[in-house]
């Protein structure tokens, strides 16, 4: 049966391991994370500009609008800012319905203001 002895850390200046201080066993440790950090972002790094590349690569950008004009131009009765679809829908109505709320209390609170409490 060896018995190993353990290793040392580079910054320990005494030859037997037990006379070594915690602090400097903390510093090689500290070090060794360094080192794990620097390599993972690098990995990190690298990973992230090759996904980059491809991404950018299979992308095809056309210019939409020339038949977004097309479609807004058509005669067929709609309100401009109803033919985008029913997104626009949506949001119009949603739009509207903040605004007629909106109006409808602040009638109500100068309507409160205005008249005075009864004290009895």
């Amino acid at each position: 049966v060896t018995i190993s002895t353990p290793t040392r850390p580079p910054s320990c200046r005494y030859e037997g391991f037990s006379r070594c201080g915690r602090r400097d066993l903390l510093r090689s440790e500290a070090a060794d994370e360094k080192k794990t950090l620097k390599m993972n972002r690098a990995l990190v790094a690298r990973s992230l500009v090759s996904r980059a590349g491809f991404s950018t690569s299979a992308r095809t950008a056309g210019n939409k609008v020339p038949q977004m004009q097309k479609e807004m131009q058509v005669p067929d009765g709609k309100l401009l800012y109803l033919k985008g679809g029913s997104g626009d829908r949506i949001f119009y109505r949603t739009t509207m319905g903040l605004v007629i709320f909106g109006v409808g209390y602040s009638l109500i609170s100068l309507v409160v203001a205005m008249l005075p409490k009864k004290n009895e």
